[in-house]
């Protein structure tokens, strides 16, 4: 393959992954719209299902592998998205905030969610195999987790009194459109992988565990952006929580309930135990009640450090 076979294929690439975050957008707008007309407050649609929303283009992409025959793509690019959002998303809102205050209620409620789906996790890919009864098990626990998600917006903090909106046709469309989007946007991010792995005999696991995993995180990372800016901090790492929760169970799950996934072996040799390690430091910040700027700086040094580590197996 030549540079200008390489260049062709980067911008279809490039072309097919902004196809698909725009779906994202275009998801999240009517999921907002769809939310107040059922007595759900913006912030609620954006806070607590912004995990399914924003896995979105992860989901689409494991499942588009899954249906191709590369389920190696699945766990890394799971893997490689929650590393994304613990070290790099996080630590760079730490650098920007310089200190965040975690409110103890607000993001303390879904560490045992978030606990419960990173061990969930990394059983059931320890023996390189997830099959379609630990599938059944993670959509599972997604669908409590779902449901759970649901009925605190409805009842909790974040339900609204406000006159209730009716669902318009063009609401639905541009749910329809947004998901078109995000379906053919992974399937060409799923075919110039593939051609890119066979042409240069690129770890199709490191491909996904770096460059779709960075693409695919991008939502979140706006996202948290977003939430940051208006000095929302809790919603912001509320929004990196119930992503990480999303990837691990619902991200898994259902590419495995298509074809058992085999998993990687960048995965099983560094990148779910990165992740454990990551968890577990953002366990401890959590906790701690606090989130320092040099705690961000240091962050984002182990996620460049966890890149190095990925060159050794190129």
């Amino acid at each position: 393959m030549d540079y200008v076979q390489l260049t062709m294929l980067a911008i279809v690439f490039s072309i097919a992954l902004y196809i698909l975050l725009k779906g994202v957008d275009l998801v999240m707008a009517s999921t907002e719209t769809i939310g107040r007309s059922r007595g759900i407050a913006s912030v609620a649609v954006v806070g607590g299902l912004v995990g399914f929303i924003t896995a979105l283009p992860e989901l689409a992409i494991g499942v588009m592998a899954a249906i191709a025959g590369v389920s190696e793509v699945v766990t890394a690019a799971v893997v490689g998205s929650n590393n994304i959002g613990i070290l790099l998303i996080v630590g760079i809102m730490a650098v920007l905030a310089g200190r965040i205050l975690i409110d103890p209620v607000a993001v303390k409620a879904q560490l045992p969610m978030f606990v419960v789906a990173q061990m969930a996790l990394v059983a059931v890919i320890l023996d390189a195999v997830v099959s379609r009864l630990e599938a059944g098990f993670l959509l599972v626990v997604g669908g409590v987790y779902l449901w759970q998600v649901i009925r605190e917006a409805k009842t909790g903090i974040h339900a609204t009194s406000d006159p209730r909106p009716k669902i318009a046709v063009a609401t639905i469309g541009t749910m329809v459109l947004g998901l078109l989007g995000v379906l053919v946007g992974a399937y060409f991010v799923i075919d110039v992988t593939t051609s890119v792995v066979t042409a240069i005999a690129l770890p199709i696991g490191l491909l996904a565990m770096t460059l779709i995993a960075l693409g695919a995180a991008l939502p979140e990372f706006l996202v948290a952006l977003r939430a940051l800016k208006q000095k929302n901090t809790d919603l912001a790492l509320g929004i990196i929580v119930s992503s990480v929760v999303c990837n691990s169970i619902m991200v898994l799950g259902l590419p495995a309930a298509i074809s058992p996934v085999t998993v990687d072996t960048t995965v099983l040799s560094l990148g779910a135990w990165v992740m454990l390690a990551t968890s577990l430091l953002f366990l401890i910040i959590v906790l701690s009640g606090q989130l320092f700027r040099f705690v961000g700086v240091m962050m984002i040094i182990g996620f460049v450090f966890f890149l190095t580590k990925l060159a050794m197996f190129l």
